[in-house]
């Protein structure tokens, strides 16, 4: 089931069990956006899918039946372009934030919320993502973040190396050694997603 309130305005998506919820959201933010809320993200795929009706901005629910919000952004970020999305939730696990930033949400919002802060994360990330719209821009972000990667890998290796030297064991054989490196590699891993972001939006913007 789909339900659609319309306005000549960029198109949000809704993905909240709770049909209750859905349609107040929906017809809160209704005189600003045009809004189409889904029961399911099974459904909302589909219609992702579809090629028809794509939003500028999504938001989901991460508590959902047959599939997670967060599995939702995954598919969509895994074969097609990112969208901008929002998630929110009754009660977030710890796991569960650190997969809404893998699949890189711009906002997060705890149940239950005053319908005015969604409105102004709403304009606070549509604006953020019509800032980053020409290659040049793309490039000197994606320069500074490749700099900085670089250079982790650099002191991370150097870091280790030198805290060894002195005892004659060779790097990385050795569990300090290791330990090093595993408290190097989580802002690395961050950066690298980062950048892989970066380059698929170039590409994006490179054949429009």
């Amino acid at each position: 089931m789909s339900i659609a309130l319309m306005n000549p305005s960029p198109l949000i998506w809704i993905i909240e069990d709770e049909e209750d919820l859905a349609t107040t959201y929906a017809e809160y933010l209704s005189p600003q956006y045009q809004t189409k809320v889904f029961l399911t993200a099974k459904e909302a795929l589909a219609q992702f899918e579809s090629g028809e009706d794509r939003p500028a901005i999504i938001i989901t629910d991460v508590k959902l039946p047959f599939m997670d919000g967060i599995s939702f952004l995954g598919e969509i970020k895994k074969k097609y372009r990112p969208v901008p999305a929002i998630m929110i939730s009754g009660y977030a696990e710890k796991n569960e934030l650190v997969r809404a930033a893998m699949v890189g949400i711009q906002g997060y919002l705890d149940k239950p919320f005053h319908l005015n802060l969604l409105n102004h994360l709403i304009e606070k990330v549509l604006k953020e993502d019509a800032l980053v719209t020409d290659p040049f821009t793309l490039y000197q972000d994606r320069t500074v973040l490749a700099d900085e990667y670089s250079a982790l890998c650099v002191q991370r290796y150097m870091s280790a190396e030198n805290a060894l030297s002195q005892a004659g064991v060779p790097y990385p054989e050795s569990g300090e050694a290791m330990e090093c490196h595993r408290k190097q590699l989580g802002r690395e891993n961050l950066l690298s997603l980062q950048l892989r972001e970066l380059d698929s939006k170039i590409n994006v913007c490179l054949k429009n």
